[in-house]
């Protein structure tokens, strides 16, 4: 049977690609092989799922203990289980519990919009190469997926983090003006912040500051 839209398993063990033809019948399965052989079954020995989500390799995410699958090609999710298939040929059966499986974000039609006006404009800023041709938006047209944990997708779509630190006393011990007060609050309170301006502004003092409150609320700094 065709392994992208069934999912047979016998006692445990998936033989769809083995089998030709099932079904159940008068309190029994009747489950004809590929060789040509039928046997029979009881209903607790053969679980038979059917028309699973599909999803395409180029636009979603799967990960296998944290770590990312490379090389999928499609993805089948029958539920309980969910079928891999590489761009090797490869196919693998996992159970559910065993993979994260995360859409590209740019299936969001606000970040897809930021993401192509991004793509547009590096085509008009970006250094021109040997042949004539924008490096940047090379690099842009190579993206097809965005994690929607990555920084670019916060950066594409910004929202509120789901725990700020709100409601929280803010502290400056590297003192602090009005713009460097706001960007620190926003810092504190947004999924992405950018801080940028000219020599002597005050983004090191800014930054300091965050890294402070980050501290007093027990959150972890990366530079």
């Amino acid at each position: 049977m065709n392994i992208e839209n069934h999912l047979i398993l016998i006692k445990g063990e998936e033989k769809t690609e083995e089998i030709s033809h099932c079904e159940y019948a008068n309190g029994r399965w009747q489950v004809k092989f590929v060789r040509g052989r039928v046997y029979s079954y009881n209903y607790s020995s053969v679980q038979w799922l059917k028309n699973p989500v599909s999803f395409n390799g180029e636009t979603t995410v799967v990960y296998e203990k944290n770590q990312p699958l490379s090389g999928v090609d499609k993805i089948f999710d029958f539920g309980a289980y969910i079928r891999i298939c590489f761009v090797t040929g490869y196919q693998k059966l996992y159970r559910s519990h065993e993979l994260t499986v995360e859409q590209s974000f740019l299936t969001n039609p606000n970040a897809h919009n930021c993401f192509e006006y991004l793509k547009k404009l590096a085509e008009k800023v970006s250094v021109v190469n040997e042949e004539d041709g924008s490096f940047l938006s090379r690099q842009y047209q190579k993206i097809s997926c965005v994690i929607p944990s990555s920084v670019l997708a916060k950066y594409l779509y910004p929202s509120e983090l789901n725990t700020p630190l709100r409601g929280q006393m803010r502290i400056f011990p590297f003192g602090f003006n009005l713009s460097q007060k706001e960007a620190t609050e926003k810092a504190l309170s947004e999924q992405i912040s950018v801080i940028e301006g000219p020599p002597g502004t005050g983004k090191t003092q800014t930054i300091l500051n965050i890294i402070a409150n980050a501290i007093i609320n027990r959150k972890t700094v990366a530079d």
